[in-house]
C-alpha cells in the first residue's frame, strides 16, 4: 500500500493525538500520508500531503472519530472507490472497525492487507426546481426532509413509480439505507435492516396519524416526494446524514434512489453486524467508546 489518507475529527483531541501518533509509524513503513483540507490544520505539512489530488488517489482511508466523521468521509470520498478503515472515538460505534486500542494490530493488517471489504449502499437526493435538477446530495445514512423552525405540521406526498405510497402529515419523512436504519430512522421507529439487504427505509417523523408506519421498499426503487401544502412563513429544509440543511422551495420534488456509488469499509471479522447490534439492544444506554460497561 503506497499512499493511505489520515482522516482525524479535528474537533476529537484524542483523534488528533493518535492520528499524529500515526505519522511516523505509515512513513517507516513506506507509505506516503495524505489528508483532506481540516486534516491539514492539525497534521504537520513537512510529512503529510495536503493536496486534493494525492487524497483522490489514497489506497485507503482512516477515519478517527465517531460514526459522523465517517459519514462525512464517506461524502468526502464519494465515487472514488476508497475502503475506509474507522476508528471509534465517538459514542455509537455502530460503523467502525477497531477501537482505538485495537488501533495498532489493525494498521498492522491493513498494511499486510489482511482484511475485508464490505460495501454499503449509499443514496442520492435530487432536488428538482422548475424542470431542472437544482442540486444532488449523495448520503450513507439518510435523507430527511423535514419542517423548519416553526412548530407547525407540513404535508408530504411520497410515490414510487408514479404509484402513490402515501401522503404524510406531520413534522416530515426520512429515506434511510440499510446503514442508516439503525439511526434517525430507527429513533423515528423504523425497523433495523441488515446491511447487506438492498432496501430503503422509508420513516415519517412524528406522524399526525394512528396508521402512519415505516414501510421498506426496494433498493432499486426511485421515491419521489413533494410538498403538498407549505404556509407563506414555513421552511422545508433537506438534510442528508445530519448535515445542516438545505432549504427546499414551493413546487421542489425530491428524488431518492440508490447512489452510483458504495461506501467501502474495512473490516478484520471479528465484530459481526449482529455482535454491535445485540450490545445495543441489551444496554442501549450505557454503550461508550464501542464497549459495555456497566450502569452507575
Amino acid at each position: 500500500m503506497r499512499t493511505i489518507a489520515l482522516l482525524p475529527h479535528i474537533g476529537k483531541p484524542k483523534a488528533v493525538a493518535l492520528a499524529r501518533s500515526l505519522v511516523p509509524r505509515l512513513l517507516e513503513a513506506g507509505v506516503a500520508i495524505c489528508t483532506s483540507p481540516e486534516g491539514a490544520q492539525v497534521l504537520p505539512s513537512s510529512q503529510v500531503c495536503h493536496d486534493t489530488e494525492t487524497l483522490h488517489s489514497a489506497e485507503a482511508a482512516i477515519v478517527l472519530g465517531g460514526d459522523g466523521a465517517l459519514l462525512m468521509v464517506s461524502r468526502l470520498l464519494y465515487g472514488l472507490d476508497i475502503p475506509i478503515l474507522a476508528v471509534n472515538l465517538g459514542r455509537m460505534g455502530f460503523l467502525a472497525a477497531v477501537e482505538p486500542d485495537e488501533l495498532d494490530e489493525a494498521v498492522g493488517r491493513l498494511l499486510a492487507g489482511d482484511y475485508s471489504i464490505e460495501a454499503r449502499m449509499m443514496i442520492e437526493a435530487r432536488v428538482w426546481r422548475d424542470g431542472r435538477c437544482h442540486s444532488a446530495h449523495p448520503a450513507l445514512n439518510e435523507v430527511v426532509i423535514a419542517r423548519g423552525t416553526f412548530a407547525r405540521m407540513i404535508s408530504l406526498e411520497a410515490s414510487i413509480d408514479n404509484s402513490t405510497l402515501g401522503h404524510f402529515i406531520g413534522d416530515g419523512l426520512i429515506v434511510a439505507t440499510p446503514t442508516g436504519s439503525t439511526a434517525y430512522s430507527l429513533s423515528a421507529g423504523g425497523p433495523v435492516v441488515h446491511p447487506a439487504v438492498n432496501a430503503m427505509v422509508v420513516t415519517p417523523i412524528c406522524p399526525h396519524s394512528l396508521g402512519a408506519r415505516s414501510v421498506v421498499v426496494r433498493g432499486d426503487d426511485e421515491i419521489r416526494i413533494r410538498a403538498e401544502t407549505l404556509g407563506h412563513d414555513d421552511e422545508l429544509l433537506l438534510s442528508v446524514d445530519g448535515q445542516p440543511g438545505t432549504r427546499l422551495s414551493v413546487g421542489d420534488e425530491i428524488l431518492v434512489r440508490r447512489a452510483r456509488a458504495v461506501t467501502k469499509l474495512i473490516h478484520f471479522g471479528e465484530r459481526t453486524f449482529y455482535d454491535v447490534l445485540g450490545i445495543h439492544l441489551r444496554n442501549p444506554h450505557v454503550w461508550r467508546h464501542g464497549r459495555e460497561e456497566t450502569a452507575p
